[in-house]
């Protein structure tokens, strides 16, 4: 974690501007008497994150939630840490929007416009996806993380503390990275397929915390952040994914096929380390066999190692999820749109990725052995995975393995109904 427990503000983000008087006729310290101006550096004061304090009676304090883009978010969590205190602790406190006149005795939940927790999210000492603080700064405490996932895990940080001790005054201060111990590539590529769950109602949202992508984005982004692909194939990108996921990863990622159209998502992209290639060419062809707004598709990029010079043919899809006999009417769909991409870049090597909604484990396979009889240049590393799944990377026959995972843990159940699936590989 980059951010120090000393975060150093300037005195006059608390203060406001006086000046002092002196006894030779009312100039200010570092002015003249006539009014002319000198360097006059702002003084800064030392504020520390520490243990939480709570000043006289808890039940004078108020907590506050931030009044903006996510402000009924940022209430559901504010009312989260209410109840948390209440049940805890025996006191009901208030809630307000930052858009109130500030109080001394305040818990700011989240991003709000207070200094005291902005400065957690400007700067230097802006958080990272993931991480989170607890703790007083000045006279307030803070509970926040550097989004509304990382932030609800701080509350319940607070909840075992409360739970333990029937108060939260006394808390060590906390500055926790959620998200750690990602392992590097054992290969030359990494590879990673990622169904993220598209936010409707009874499409498995209900298998995990938060439907909202508000919320779930920080894990997802983080987790690409975190396992650092090369290559990344992401399914059930909807609109609002659409949206909201690229501001968190543009910073190493360029986006293949976002759109449709200037209203309708591409569901399913692919995304690559914009300083490690050069994209020649890309685009889609629909395959569907039920016309729906699944869209559904095979997304193609053809990336060239701007090292190497090697060139690698990535194509993303996502079978249907009505049944066994229209995905194996994909099979043949899918062959073609691959072969004339492929016809154009013979000797590269190609990988397919995708959650195609079967797999060998499954009792009708039909569709799954089609797969493994027509692709018959590739291989599938992940079928022999411990972790069972429908989501599959395929790569050339002549690459070479180095590692499959698929991540369990890492809050990915909170995520999505899907794990991510990695695949590192050496392609000579």
């Amino acid at each position: 974690m980059k951010r120090l427990l000393a975060v150093l503000l300037v005195l006059c983000c608390f203060l406001p501007c006086f000046a002092a008087c002196n006894d030779n006729g009312g100039a200010a310290d570092g002015g003249t008497a006539d009014g002319t101006s000198t360097d006059n550096t702002p003084e800064t004061e030392e504020l520390k994150l520490e243990d939480v304090k709570i000043d006289g009676a808890l039940s004078d304090y108020v907590i506050v939630y931030g009044n903006n883009e996510t402000a009924d978010l940022n209430k559901g969590l504010a009312e989260k840490l209410r109840d948390v205190i209440k049940t805890n602790c025996g006191v009901t406190l208030s809630i307000v929007m930052d858009n109130t006149v500030p109080t001394d005795k305040e818990i700011l939940v989240g991003k709000t416009s207070r200094q005291e927790s902005k400065i957690f999210f400007e700067g230097e000492t802006a958080l990272e996806l993931m991480e989170c603080v607890i703790g007083t700064v000045g006279s307030k405490v803070v509970v926040t993380g550097a989004m509304l996932f990382s932030t609800e895990e701080a509350i319940l940080l607070v909840e075992k503390y409360a739970k333990e001790n029937a108060k939260i005054d006394g808390m060590a201060a906390v500055e926790k990275n959620l998200h750690s111990g990602f392992t590097a590539s054992k290969g030359e590529y990494r590879f990673m397929e990622y169904n993220v769950l598209v936010e409707y109602p009874g499409w498995g949202v209900e298998k995990v915390r938060n439907p909202e992508v508000e919320v779930r984005k920080e894990v997802v982004a983080s987790m690409i952040l975190g396992f650092s692909p090369d290559v990344v194939v992401l399914c059930e990108m909807f609109e609002n994914w659409s949206r909201q996921l690229p501001a968190l990863v543009d910073d190493e990622y360029t986006c293949v096929q976002w759109s449709r159209s200037a209203t309708v998502s591409n569901r399913t992209p692919i995304l690559y380390k914009t300083e490690r290639f050069d994209l020649l060419e890309s685009g889609y062809t629909d395959i569907a066999v039920v016309q729906s707004e699944n869209y559904r598709v095979v997304t193609f990029a053809v990336l060239q190692d701007k090292q190497s010079n090697e060139k690698l043919v990535v194509f993303g899809t996502h079978f249907e999820s009505t049944n066994e006999t229209d995905r194996l009417a994909q099979v043949p769909k899918l062959k073609a749109a691959m072969d004339a991409v492929t016809a154009r870049h013979s000797g590269a090597t190609v990988v397919l990725m995708g959650d195609f909604n079967t797999a060998e484990y499954k009792t009708d396979n039909r569709a799954y052995a089609a797969l493994e009889s027509t692709l018959t240049s590739l291989k599938n590393p992940v079928k022999s995975h411990t972790f069972a799944s429908i989501d599959q990377v395929f790569v050339s026959k002549t690459a070479t393995v180095n590692k499959t995972h698929i991540e369990p843990n890492k809050y990915a159940p909170l995520a999505s109904d899907h794990k991510p699936v990695i695949v590192d590989i050496t392609t000579k």
